[in-house]
């Protein structure tokens, strides 16, 4: 998004702790790693925030606080915000937690910071839809941003008899990682390759043995060598809203076997990936396709070129129009 933004005057914020890169300057922030910091560096925030916020303010008349993710600070930075005038964005990801994962307290939270912020960004219309039955009506919905759009290529590889499959993002369970093992039996007997890459979740790694998997963050050269290298981006998610990776894969002209969970359809044309039903046969079933059909596999890839640019231009356009 930063990219879009070169003619607004910008101050970027991050955690001390964020391995991501970022391209333009950005300021740390210490906030923490177990519940002692939380503890801690939320009362030294508390007491810095109000400060921070009015000298920014009324020394450099900055206006639009922008929040791009959850974190439990998000409500007392729109809390003092709206005090001292600013426009107050927050971008949800996730209406409610996944299964397994449920917290009320962060969950009221967020759903202050939601009613008390000016604009509200959804990232897909199942979202913005559990948002009004949870009683909020307002919001608008712009899509999943590509990320390192300058350190991802574009994938020129062809249909051959040996495809490698790629499977990218945080190893939990509701992304299917449980079905990964089976997965790649099946693709063992058809000559072909599955690599797991991502970031520990709750899904203990060592239960993918024999399996190839880089379970750490991916900078972008890493990430962008993977993407280069692959022929299929695999998404096996049992439950999700939407999904950064979708993105990426489109980023990098790959073709997609995604399961049809929360607001994943909304992502990418029909034409453009096989969408599966959330279960193991229907996903190797989707696989089979794409790994046995040149034909299929060569059209995904011209779609995926055409579709690219027109999701970059709604982006684009959307980004402009909620930053005027």
């Amino acid at each position: 998004m930063f990219d879009l933004l070169d003619d607004h005057k910008l101050k970027v914020y991050v955690s001390c702790y964020s391995p991501e890169p970022y391209n333009v300057k950005t300021r740390k922030l210490i906030t923490y790693t177990t519940w002692i910091d939380f503890v801690i560096s939320s009362a030294l925030f508390s007491i810095y925030i109000p400060f921070c916020l009015f000298f920014h303010k009324f020394c450099y008349s900055y206006s639009t606080l922008y929040m791009p993710v959850f974190h439990p600070w998000n409500l007392i930075m729109v809390l003092w915000g709206r005090i001292f005038g600013y426009t107050c964005v927050v971008t949800v990801h996730d209406v409610g937690f996944h299964p397994g994962k449920e917290n009320l307290l962060l969950e009221g939270m967020q759903a202050m910071t939601i009613r008390l912020s000016s604009e509200v960004v959804f990232l897909s219309r199942n979202q913005r839809q559990k948002a009004r039955e949870r009683g909020f009506e307002g919001g608008i919905v712009i899509p999943h941003p590509f990320v390192y759009p300058d350190a991802i290529k574009t994938n020129v590889l062809v249909h051959e008899s040996s495809m490698r499959v790629l499977f990218l993002g945080r190893l939990d369970r509701n992304k299917g990682v449980d079905d990964l093992k089976a997965i790649d039996t099946f693709l063992k007997g058809c000559q072909a390759g599955l690599t797991v890459a991502g970031q520990p979740g709750d899904f203990n790694a060592a239960d993918l043995d024999g399996l190839n998997v880089i379970d750490r963050f991916l900078m972008p050269a890493e990430l962008n060598s993977l993407l280069m290298t692959h022929h299929i981006l695999l998404l096996p998610y049992v439950s999700a809203t939407q999904s950064g990776i979708i993105p990426i894969g489109i980023l990098a002209n790959m073709p997609m076997v995604i399961t049809r969970v929360g607001g994943m359809e909304e992502q990418i044309p029909a034409d453009c990936a096989v969408f599966v039903e959330p279960s193991p046969d229907a996903i190797v079933d989707g696989l089979s396709k794409m790994l046995h059909d040149p034909t299929l596999f060569g059209r995904v890839k011209t779609n995926l070129l055409k579709y690219k640019v027109a999701y970059k231009r709604d982006y684009t356009k959307k980004v402009a129009e909620l930053f005027h």
